[in-house]
């Protein structure tokens, strides 16, 4: 039997218990990194809800938008339509990669995985049916719209007619279906149009004329029941037709989404508890093995202890780089133990931290013992990480939240238009910590000029009247160059309101065109005493595109009200002369039966008087 001695044993033993403390960090950074992994995953299906918050947003975007958008309706496609299928896009392509992500395997979704994609695929062809019968509906001079109204005008142009209320009667029900999307209209104006049908066969015209007006008529009603048959296909409301397949597409998306969230949630947990717990066990099999070294220590008294101690101590401040062969004779137990306990402290330490860093209890960077500290040098690098990771995701969700609070804020329409523009500025300066902001929308006239419609400063709203026009400040030059205009170094007198505190300067001044189509309707300026960031501007213009929307529709429906009322003054007009003229007949009638009671009672005097006269004559020659 090979016999060693002390010096031997020791070296043999301090070989065991470096190559110990160097599996235990090695598992320690290990485990970090697979808590990492987990956490990883987490932002990435975080990104995916985002997307499918996104595909949600544009589909309504698009759904409200398409109807009255010419450029949609020529070329089938818009900016609404271009991101949905780009979200959606995103969506399909990073659930394939989920799909063979190790730790998704090990979670055997198979089913849910093939149930999303399905569901995606159809929430996307869903999409495109709608667009594609809304692309055919039309709009304007466009599409089965712009057939009908061709035909209806040539029925208007047309002198055959010997009255346009039921025409008019006719075209109100049109426009108000077309409007309002309520079925109820289509009722109304079956109803009419056979009331109008009869007036056109009892026209006087000859054939060929009245088969002309028959034939456009015809056209008409076959287009519009063709856009009403559309419309019930995309559905009147959200629980019908295709709207109410998407929206039931959507909830399973987001749904089984969410269950993945859950089971990777519940699989980071277990993986956590279980690492915790295997760190536990190895430590106390660390502490096992020093119990075993202190007790060999003891029984070889005459072991080396003194440099023993040092490469303790250097263990002890993470210097894993320990190298114990030429280690040296002495009796220092008392500063053996000292040792031993520091690095039960140290590993300690290490695993509290551990747990702390993956819950997020611990961000600060910690302090270095020394430059050899391996141990904290990997610690400080995955919190770095770590907290990149958190600002990026505070920035996502920050960007994410005022999206949906500004989305809320156009989607108020029971406001008056005016406090719309109120709570759109307010919205931006609270959002962006602004201390002033202003909305300005394009007026359209001879000359067009930009109006303030809203201003807020000072947590205030404010009363100011101004115009702007093109080219003219910097309001005028984003206008007129369609960019966005960012300034630090404002000029004393550029700002106009101040606060009660006092005449403070902003120190910087972010000016944004609102634009639709590269048409811009308006510009919105916001001045901070702090440098906006870049996801700032970004969240500012993607939201100026949506306030772009809203005043286009504004402008779109108050066009619209204005021509209905014309229509129903000018009908009511008519339909007051064609009484006055009615008035009139009866008038002459009773007129000219007046005149001819009279002709006969002078022909019965006549008649009288000529009996008598020639009675007299009879008596005078007798």
């Amino acid at each position: 039997m090979i016999k060693f001695n002390a010096i031997t044993r020791l070296t043999l033993l301090s070989s065991v218990v470096v190559l110990i403390f160097f599996g235990f960090g090695s598992y320690v950074i290990y485990s970090i990194y697979q808590i990492e992994k987990h956490h990883q995953l987490n932002y990435e299906i975080d990104k995916v809800l985002n997307h499918a918050n996104q595909c949600q947003l544009s589909q309504k975007e698009f759904l409200l938008g398409a109807y009255t958008d010419e450029n949609f309706v020529m070329k089938g496609s818009n900016a609404s339509y271009e991101e949905f299928n780009t979200s959606i896009n995103q969506i399909i392509k990073q659930t394939n990669a989920f799909s063979e992500n190790p730790i998704v395997k090990n979670l055997d979704r198979k089913i849910l995985f093939s149930n999303l994609k399905q569901d995606l695929e159809s929430y996307q062809k869903l999409f495109v049916q709608t667009a594609a019968l809304m692309k055919e509906k039309g709009f304007k001079d466009l599409g089965l719209e712009g057939k009908m109204r061709e035909a209806i005008h040539y029925i208007e142009n047309s002198e055959l007619l010997p009255s346009k209320v039921n025409l008019l009667t006719l075209r109100r029900h049109e426009k108000d279906f077309l409007l309002r999307k309520d079925p109820q209209y289509i009722e109304k104006f079956r109803s009419d149009f056979n009331k109008f049908a009869v007036q056109i066969e009892n026209i006087e015209a000859n054939e060929e004329e009245k088969l002309a007006l028959s034939q456009a008529l015809t056209t008409y009603q076959a287009n519009f029941e063709k856009i009403t048959e559309i419309e019930k296909q995309i559905g009147f409301s959200e629980k019908e037709g295709l709207r109410s397949k998407m929206a039931f597409r959507y909830s399973s998306i987001d749904a089984q989404l969410n269950d993945l969230i859950q089971q990777i949630n519940l699989t980071t947990r277990r993986k956590t508890r279980e690492i915790i717990f295997t760190i536990i066990s190895l430590f106390v099999v660390v502490m096992l093995a020093f119990v075993a070294a202190l007790r060999f220590l003891l029984l070889a008294i005459a072991k080396p202890i003194a440099e023993l101690r040092d490469a303790a101590n250097k263990i002890s401040y993470g210097d894993l780089s320990v190298n114990v062969e030429h280690i040296k004779a002495s009796k220092l137990l008392v500063r053996l133990i000292e040792s031993v306990q520091r690095i039960v402290f140290k590993l300690q330490e290490v695993m509290r931290l551990i747990e702390q860093i993956s819950t997020r209890k611990v961000t600060q960077e910690q302090t270095m013992s020394g430059e050899n500290d391996d141990i904290s040098k990997t610690l400080n690098k995955i919190i770095f990480e770590l907290q990149v990771i958190d600002k990026e995701e505070e920035k996502r969700r920050w960007y994410n939240e005022s999206v949906a609070k500004f989305g809320d804020v156009l989607r108020l329409n029971q406001l008056k238009t005016q406090d719309v523009y109120d709570n759109i500025i307010k919205n931006y300066v609270k959002i962006l910590d602004a201390t002033q902001g202003a909305l300005f929308v394009l007026e359209e006239a001879e000359e067009s000029f930009l109006t303030m419609k809203a201003c807020y400063a000072y947590e205030r709203k404010k009363f100011i009247n101004k115009k702007i026009y093109a080219g003219e400040g910097l309001a005028g030059t984003a206008w007129l160059e369609k960019d966005t205009i960012l300034l630090t170094d404002i000029p004393d007198d550029y700002v106009e309101i101040t606060s009660g505190l006092g005449n403070a300067n902003p120190t910087c001044l972010l000016i944004v065109p609102l634009k639709i189509n590269e048409q811009v309707v308006g510009v919105v300026e916001i001045a901070s005493f702090s440098t906006f960031e870049e996801h700032e501007i970004k969240l500012v213009e993607t939201l100026a595109e949506n306030v772009a929307s809203f005043i286009q529709n504004n402008k779109v429906n108050e066009k619209t009200r204005r021509l209905l009322e014309t229509s129903e003054m000018l009908t009511q007009q008519m339909c007051e002369q064609e009484e006055e003229l009615r008035q009139n007949m009866e008038e002459m009638q009773a007129t000219q039966e007046e005149m001819r009671r009279n002709e006969t009672e002078m022909e019965q005097q006549i008649h009288k008087l000529k009996n008598e006269n020639n009675l007299l004559k009879s008596l005078s020659v007798n």
